[in-house]
């Protein structure tokens, strides 16, 4: 398994890495992502909103939306879990398989 810890929402091309990800990963191996991202519902709260240009600066994007990264690998990969780990689902654990 490997283990994506918040490193997509830091990246300046977090579309690249889960697609090199995909590609270096072997035939039916796993990824677990543990990152902030947009809720599930894809609404960021108010304090989301005013913080996110701030935080930004410092490094890492509050507002990336997992689901429109993982749009470059979705015929690679499996969703397995998606589940709400932190601070109202604005931490995630996201576990995929590679489809063999």
């Amino acid at each position: 398994m490997n283990l994506i810890n918040l490193i997509l929402t830091v990246v300046p091309d977090p579309e690249k890495t889960i697609k090199e990800m995909g590609r270096v990963l072997k035939k039916s191996g796993t990824f677990l992502v543990f990152d902030k991202f947009v809720s599930k519902n894809k609404k960021m709260r108010a304090g989301q909103r005013i913080l996110r240009p701030i935080i930004k600066v410092i490094g890492t994007d509050i507002g990336i939306d997992f689901y429109d990264v993982y749009k470059i690998v979705e015929n690679t990969f499996e969703i397995v879990e998606d589940r709400n780990v932190m601070m109202n689902g604005l931490y995630r654990k996201i576990t995929a398989n590679k489809k063999g």
